[in-house]
């Protein structure tokens, strides 16, 4: 797959090179833009994957990894016309966390897993601040356009949970998927009318 540097993504939306499809430069994630839409699906937890060399020191299995972050989301956001897709685990770095916190401690539990046996060093925390910087631009540089274009933008933000660590239901006793649309932090004053048509529509 290709890969961009935002500036190269940024000048391709721009121009309107439509379809335009790859990763960008330092590998944080992939896009998908098929056609310029004021739509955006993001699968933020969709990766999995993290530099070898940090693996050496994570004490949190990849099994357990995979619990924690939301594989297969992006299966969901397929069909948009535009897409991102992170690539790397959050276990390495949390891009729904301000950057001060996107590395967790290593003397603290998340989920209860221990994530690091030590302290990341200043280098190897550079090389994945990098990385998380790279995908917020990405993110901002694509809200920025769809504005731009549009006057608006919609941003589907796709994420899973692990049911198992809420109650011991098992999952076959209903086979169809919970799913929560995550509506009730926005603002019904302005966006009503918009939320209620896509609820009525799925």
């Amino acid at each position: 797959m290709r890969r961009y540097t935002l500036e190269e993504i940024g000048e391709g939306l721009k121009k309107k090179k439509f379809p335009m499809e790859g990763m960008t430069f330092l590998g944080s994630a992939r896009f998908h833009f098929r056609a310029p839409d004021s739509c955006l699906g993001v699968a933020l937890h969709a990766g999995s994957r993290v530099r070898r060399d940090l693996l050496e020191v994570m004490e949190v299995t990849a099994g357990e990894r995979f619990r924690e972050e939301d594989p297969y989301t992006d299966l969901f956001i397929r069909d948009f016309p535009m897409q991102i897709v992170a690539l790397d685990s959050r276990f390495e770095y949390d891009l729904n966390r301000e950057m001060e916190y996107c590395i967790y401690a290593h003397d603290r539990e998340q989920w209860g897993l221990r994530v690091w046996k030590r302290p990341l060093t200043a280098k190897e925390r550079e090389v994945t601040l990098e990385k998380y910087r790279e995908f917020h631009q990405l993110l901002d540089t694509v809200i920025r356009h769809i504005l731009e274009q549009h006057g608006m933008a919609i941003l589907f933000d796709l994420h899973s949970y692990c049911y198992r660590r809420e109650r011991e239901a098992e999952w076959w006793v209903d086979k169809r998927p919970e799913i929560n649309l995550g509506t009730r932090s926005v603002d019904r004053e302005h966006f009503a009318l918009q939320i209620d048509a896509f609820l009525e529509g799925i």
